[in-house]
């Protein structure tokens, strides 16, 4: 996992890998990688968060943006200088996730 890439469980505890939208970040053996991931985990880790996504990549991932209390985590990454904008794009589909969860539990 790295700054763009996240982990989360849905209300049946099935845990999902999320690439994040629209957002570049290094991978996590690259320069500044383990730091990028630090962060995005430290805003998200034990939280409530709402996924809002339209497809899945070539890799069969997950892409689209997380909100945690409205704020879109992949803006926020990009605000903080964690991730610069990428060329993907999103649209609708919500999937919300269970409090019964810990939700966004990084595994490594």
């Amino acid at each position: 996992m790295d700054g763009d890439t996240l982990y989360v469980l849905d209300t049946n505890c099935k845990q999902h890998k999320i690439r994040l939208a629209r957002i570049d970040a290094p991978e996590r053996k690259q320069a500044y990688g383990l730091t990028f991931r630090k962060h995005v985990v430290s805003i998200v880790a034990g939280q409530q968060v709402i996924a809002e996504y339209q497809k899945r990549d070539r890799y069969g991932l997950i892409v689209g943006k997380v909100l945690l209390d409205g704020i879109d985590v992949c803006l926020e990454q990009v605000e903080t200088g964690f991730a610069v904008f990428g060329v993907a794009s999103y649209s609708s589909h919500l999937v919300r996730l269970s409090t019964a969860c810990p939700i966004a539990q990084i595994t490594h």
